[in-house]
């Protein structure tokens, strides 16, 4: 197990609940690693478009586009990131490659060398 060997673990997927959140911390705590929360916030109508809309053909998306009415489930059930956990937010609306290196340059996750 690579966290379990002191190397550095990205878990990517979505964290709506805190509890879960809060599961994958205990982990980490378990194995002396730290955890750090990337929240993107975007705009639910954008985000419901990129959810629901098939023309990206992006190669992440095996089940194909997701039901407009589960995309509204799981919206409004969504727990966002609370005070206390360590967060780095970004705007789902600049998601590129260098707006990424620029966020997790600041938060002294990356050098510019990275």
């Amino acid at each position: 197990m690579l966290l379990a060997d002191g190397a550095n673990v990205i878990y990517d997927t979505s964290f709506n609940y805190y509890k879960d959140r809060q599961m994958m911390r205990e982990i980490a705590a378990r194995h002396g690693a730290k955890t750090l929360l990337i929240h993107v916030k975007t705009p639910e109508a954008v985000a419901c478009r990129r959810a629901t809309d098939g023309t990206n053909n992006q190669p992440t998306r095996v089940l194909g586009p997701m039901e407009a009415a589960h995309f509204a489930r799981l919206s409004r059930s969504l727990e966002v990131p609370l005070p206390h956990e360590d967060t780095i937010k970004l705007d789902g609306e600049q998601i590129t490659a260098e707006y990424i290196r620029a966020a997790l340059w600041e938060a002294g996750i990356v050098t510019l060398g990275d």
